[in-house]
């Protein structure tokens, strides 16, 4: 949906006019749940296709494959824990070894713990941490 351009000359482009994602694969992490899915979903709606790193028998994997469907871009699927960084890097190694070249990378995998930061235990931060942490491991240069 184009917005009425404000310098009174007609409508601007639409979003998938001015930002385009044909050609390009991301790698979505936390891509079937609330934020992760959405984002996942808008970048298949600009051209994107999507490669999703999941858990095993993930109850809301076939929401991303119906959003990424619905808007015509491929979607692939590995599985790991991102928590669990030897099962990460299985995972990537998996992925360099389909061949997947990524150009967008997408981390949306977390953990939710419910209370106010204040009561935050050392436990919960060191849980929710590492996910940041894993996820930056780059692919492989020339082989």
């Amino acid at each position: 949906m184009a917005a009425i351009n404000q310098m009174g000359e007609g409508q601007l482009p639409s979003v998938s006019e001015l930002f385009s994602l044909n050609g390009k694969t991301a790698i979505c992490t936390g891509g079937t749940g609330g934020l992760g899915l959405s984002m996942a979903i808008a970048l298949a709606e600009a051209g994107a296709d999507i490669v999703s790193i999941q858990l095993a028998k993930d109850p809301r994997a076939h929401l991303l494959e119906e959003g990424v469907k619905t808007c015509g871009r491929k979607l692939t699927v590995f599985e790991a824990d991102v928590a669990d960084s030897s099962d990460l890097r299985r995972c990537f190694a998996e992925i360099w070894k389909s061949g997947v070249v990524p150009d967008i990378l997408l981390n949306c995998a977390g953990i939710n713990r419910r209370s106010k930061v204040e009561d935050f235990k050392d436990e919960d931060i060191d849980a929710v941490r590492p996910l940041l942490l894993f996820i930056q491991i780059p692919p492989p240069r020339g082989g």
